[in-house]
């Protein structure tokens, strides 16, 4: 239970990265133009729902106000209020019922993949997960598809993964991953061992490896 915790609060933290990016904005509504009356009334309110941590009420009302734009931001704020609550179930229904191509949206993705890790629905989240990573080709869905494969105890395909991650960059902290899977869920200590040395040896040496 604690691994599956992790694995949703890694998950979690990947979409609240994400915030950062670009949102996928229905081509044919304008950003900027209200559309209707009572929008900015309704922003208002339910930011001051999320203050008071009524994620309950927030949710609510972002999914009216996505219901009446179809503004993307609206339903990803809904989405998050939801899991805030850990109402996975709800998030499951609302992306079923209002998103008709969510396999476009990798942040929808997320979402739904987050939801079912909170439901320990663990294989369906892993087969998401799969098809995300080869959309999106994104360093932290990478982590968390090992993360799932470590779950399932699918150890080898746990450390295929993080090898492909490294093999694109030589990031020194999948490095440490990789070594973790070899050293300790394969127990595999001279390759672990061996990795190590060998990056130094081509990239040389620093204060987080050495």
């Amino acid at each position: 239970m604690i691994k599956t915790l992790s694995i949703a609060l890694l998950a979690l933290s990947f979409i609240s990265c994400a915030n950062s990016q670009p949102v996928v904005q229905n081509p044919k509504i304008e950003r900027n133009k209200k559309l209707f009356a009572q929008e900015d009334y309704y922003i208002l309110v339910a930011l001051r729902a999320e203050e008071l941590r009524d994620f309950i009420s927030a949710s609510q009302l972002y999914t009216k106000l996505y219901n009446k734009t179809e503004r993307e931001e609206y339903l990803y704020k809904a989405l998050q209020s939801d899991i805030a609550v850990k109402n996975y179930q709800l998030v499951l229904d609302k992306i079923d019922s209002l998103v008709t191509t969510k396999e476009q949206d990798n942040k929808i993705t997320r979402f739904y993949i987050v939801a079912l890790i909170g439901l320990l629905e663990i294989e369906k989240a892993k087969e998401l997960t799969v098809t995300l990573v080869k959309n999106s080709q994104e360093d932290n869905d990478y982590i968390l598809l090992s993360s799932i494969y470590l779950q399932l105890k699918e150890n080898e395909l746990a450390l295929s993964t993080l090898e492909n991650l490294y093999n694109k960059n030589f990031d020194e902290e999948i490095l440490e991953n990789i070594g973790t899977v070899l050293y300790i869920d394969l127990e595999r200590k001279e390759e672990a061992i061996s990795k190590l040395e060998m990056h130094t040896k081509t990239h040389g040496c620093s204060q987080r490896i050495c």
